[in-house]
């Protein structure tokens, strides 16, 4: 490997840690989740694995791949693998881990030039789906505890009640229904 793409491999690293940590530090809410996002998908994570960069083979990296429920902004295959900063090597504050058959929605920022790509504000845009231990209502969670989610977020006079009512919400799971309907709001 030359000089030059050794360099250019190093400062690439550096910048994503640099920003990774910079993220790591912003709460970011919803709307601005949204306008990041180049896809926004709910579906089952169905492959992890651990791996290097195919340009840069000292660079760690994960690949995961994604079986698309639904498709709430961008033109997603069925099944997509994604590329993310980090392995099992490198653990990074705040970037989000992975399971097999694990649902979840995600916001995803646009591929960089060298094809990584993450969840918009790290662990703040993978959410989990669950299921209400007392009702058995799906829900969303996502690795900051939903913290400032909504916080600046301006209702619209065409949301419904129940949407409004969610933009009050501090922190906690969030109603499965009711925060689609938003994100397809702001998606607009």
């Amino acid at each position: 490997m030359k000089i030059s793409s050794l360099l250019a491999a190093m400062l690439m690293i550096l910048g994503l840690f640099i920003a990774a940590k910079a993220q790591a530090a912003l709460p970011v809410n919803i709307e601005d989740m949204v306008k990041a996002s180049e896809k926004i998908v709910v579906g089952e994570v169905v492959k992890v694995k651990q791996g290097h960069h195919p340009q840069y083979t000292n660079v760690s990296v994960t690949y995961i791949t994604v079986k698309v429920a639904k498709a709430l902004k961008g033109k997603p295959n069925q099944e997509f693998t994604f590329m993310q900063y980090g392995g099992k090597e490198e653990v990074i504050a705040d970037m989000p881990q992975y399971k097999e058959k694990e649902e979840v929605l995600l916001f995803l920022y646009p591929e960089s030039r060298v094809g990584f790509t993450s969840p918009v504000g790290l662990e703040q845009g993978k959410f989990h789906i669950e299921n209400d231990a007392k009702t058995g209502e799906r829900q969303f969670i996502n690795g900051a505890g939903n913290y400032l989610l909504f916080d600046g977020v301006k209702s619209r006079p065409s949301m419904h009640s129940s949407i409004r009512k969610l933009l009050t919400s501090r922190k906690g799971t969030v109603s499965y229904h009711d925060f689609l309907l938003l994100i397809q709001e702001f998606a607009k």
